[in-house]
């Protein structure tokens, strides 16, 4: 022994010992994501698709993040994994979906038909019933994040002329992807089917949250309202030639001056002159040159008293006619405030005549 060891130094010419490295804190996600890799490069059949495709993605994120790891991690990782299995007692299905189908076959019809009911399915009746009278653009809204298998019990189960319809409306690539699937639907029992049209038909009864409280033709038929003629029009002529129905959409929702005539009726007229300024609706009414515009003025004089339309008549005539750009923001003036009253409820507007 070394004098440096005898009296309790460390001995300088002894080898350093070496440090276990510090291992890195990982989490739960992290953790798992090793756990997978290890046993699909051990070849182990891991069957993922058990979990909730929330999991599934979250899972998938995680895989993508990862680098490597030195092997004294992957011990540990595997290590903990192993003694958290040891101490599993009992595992339960996840969620309630999962756990209806565990209990398939063990709980009375009553009971299953109570449970079904709690968590929103509409046990009243066929789901595929219900589901095969959906229009096509809320079926393929339904089904945007369903997996191709699901689609294809879907595609099989809609009548002849609405599966065909339904498998035209969709791209390409998911179109011939969801036909192969077909072939692999010929082993699932009635029961799993009629479970995925439960599910369907609670997911289209969720409400779902809108961002907005109107529809888009009414939105945009709002903007329209109050832009220039010239603007509206050649807006309107684009969309016409895109999506016919979405303009059709946006043409019932557009209220201008030359509608007044048309849709206002005529015990509203005199509440026009209560919200419009004198001078302005005098503008907007000097102004008018179209027949539809000259209907419009005509709609609203002969619905006065006839002592306020003979002094609005004279007041025109004093005024001359306004330029255009005059007239036309009066004019806009004047459908904003006839659209304020509707918004209140102080006044409604007839149906567009198509």
């Amino acid at each position: 022994m070394t004098q440096a060891a005898q009296l309790g130094r460390p001995d300088p010419s002894a080898p350093t010992p070496i440090q276990p490295a510090n291992r890195p804190i990982l989490s739960r996600k992290a953790k798992a994501a090793i756990v997978v890799q290890y046993l699909v490069n051990e070849g182990a059949d891991v069957p993922l698709s058990g979990l909730p495709d929330s999991l599934q993605a979250q899972l998938t994120q995680q895989l993508g993040k990862m680098r490597y790891i030195s092997r004294d991690t992957l011990h540990a990782v595997m290590r903990e994994f192993a003694e958290e299995l040891d101490s599993v007692g009992l595992s339960f299905p996840y969620g309630m979906q999962q756990a209806m189908e565990s209990l398939q076959g063990k709980i009375s019809d009553g009971a299953a038909r109570s449970v079904r009911q709690s968590m929103g399915f509409d046990v009243s009746e066929d789901p595929w019933v219900a589901i095969n009278e959906m229009p096509i653009e809320n079926l393929k809204t339904l089904l945007v994040s369903e997996s191709i298998e699901v689609c294809a019990v879907v595609l099989s189960k809609l009548e002849i002329t609405k599966a065909a319809e339904f498998v035209s409306s969709l791209p390409g690539d998911r179109a011939r992807a969801v036909s192969l699937a077909v072939s692999r639907t010929q082993d699932i029992t009635p029961d799993t089917v009629r479970r995925i049209g439960q599910t369907l038909m609670a997911e289209a009864q969720k409400e779902r949250p809108r961002a907005f409280a109107r529809d888009p033709g009414a939105r945009l038929g709002d903007i329209l309202n109050i832009t220039k003629n010239d603007t509206r029009s050649s807006l309107l002529s684009g969309i016409e030639e895109m999506d016919r129905d979405f303009a059709e959409e946006v043409r019932q929702s557009i209220f201008t001056f030359a509608h007044i005539a048309e849709r206002l009726d005529p015990m509203d007229a005199s509440k026009i002159t209560r919200d419009v300024e004198a001078e302005r609706l005098i503008v907007a009414l000097a102004g008018a040159k179209s027949d539809a515009d000259r209907q419009s003025v005509d709609f609203i004089l002969s619905n006065l008293s006839k002592r306020m339309s003979e002094s609005i008549r004279e007041e025109m005539v004093d005024l001359g006619t306004p330029s255009e750009e005059e007239t036309e923001q009066a004019q806009m003036l004047v459908v904003a405030a006839i659209k304020q009253m509707a918004n209140r409820g102080e006044i409604k507007f007839r149906a567009v005549e198509t």
